[in-house]
């Protein structure tokens, strides 16, 4: 992606127009005492994501990307209060069961994140990929 990426260890990419993304994003922010993690709003980087990029978060470690619920594991590890969280998340069926609570969540975060959801009715989604 075209964006310049600050100087972190690691790049979180997010639909800043979805309440819940903001809000878990503002939450980790909070955590990040290291300043370790570039958080990055998908709709401010130049050429536009694809909006299925827009369904859940996005990590860049390095030259790998990590999506959903492996990123969001990813960035606790960060995080100094993350890191017995991201302990946890390895434990045997952690990762199945993580995958798909993520999922769940990602597909009702509009509906989790109040109302509409998005900033002015502008989701990345579309209505076609939102359960409302």
């Amino acid at each position: 992606m075209g964006c310049a990426v600050q100087d972190a260890a690691i790049s979180a990419f997010y639909d800043g127009q979805c309440r819940l993304c903001r809000a878990c994003c503002r939450w980790l922010r909070g955590l990040d005492w290291r300043d370790r993690i570039a958080f990055i709003d998908l709709h401010t980087i130049e050429p536009q994501p694809k909006p299925t990029m827009m369904g859940e978060i996005h990590v860049l470690v390095g030259a790998q990307w990590l999506s959903g619920f492996a990123g969001l594991r990813r960035l606790l590890r960060e995080l100094p209060l993350g890191m017995p969280v991201w302990l946890l998340l390895h434990v045997p069926g952690a990762a199945w069961l993580g995958n798909r609570a993520y999922r769940l969540v990602a597909r009702n975060r509009y509906r989790i994140g109040g109302g509409a959801g998005c900033v002015a009715g502008a989701c990345g989604v579309g209505a076609a990929g939102r359960t409302q």
